[in-house]
């Protein structure tokens, strides 16, 4: 489930199969120069694997998997998101393979609401010595 607020957020959400539960999984904040954009208009593409955002002057393409920002099993199994699950023969998070949910060597585990201010390893790289920026031309 989707959500889009007036103050330029998109809220994935997911309900527990027989319950009224509701987790929040991630929440996207839609800026353009540092400046949130209210949603206008929300679609999603499942043959696209999107959802498709309008602003005032914009319209955006976001997937509705990132399972790639999970770098650990432990990560990507605690975020709950229903579209990604820890692929144990590449040792990474995936959407479901060939999108079968119950493939063996696939993991998913929904039992308890993701915990949303565990650190994400962004993939960066230790800091280098600071250097001079050579600019030549225009």
């Amino acid at each position: 489930l989707f959500l889009a607020t007036e103050d330029g957020k998109v809220r994935k959400m997911i309900r527990f199969p027989g319950t009224d539960k509701t987790c929040l999984i991630e929440e996207i904040k839609i800026v353009a120069n540092g400046h949130p954009r209210p949603v206008k208009n929300m679609k999603i593409s499942n043959s696209k694997g999107a959802i498709y955002i309008s602003t005032e002057g914009e319209i955006l393409k976001v997937p509705v998997e990132r399972c790639s920002r999970f770098t650990s099993s432990i990560a990507c199994i605690n975020a709950q998101d229903p579209y990604c699950g820890w692929d144990t023969l590449i040792q990474a998070c995936t959407p479901p393979p060939n999108g079968h949910v119950h493939s063996n060597y696939w993991e998913q585990d929904f039992r308890h609401c993701p915990v949303l201010d565990s650190p994400i390893d962004g993939g960066w790289s230790a800091w280098s010595e600071w250097s001079v920026c050579r600019q030549v031309g225009t």
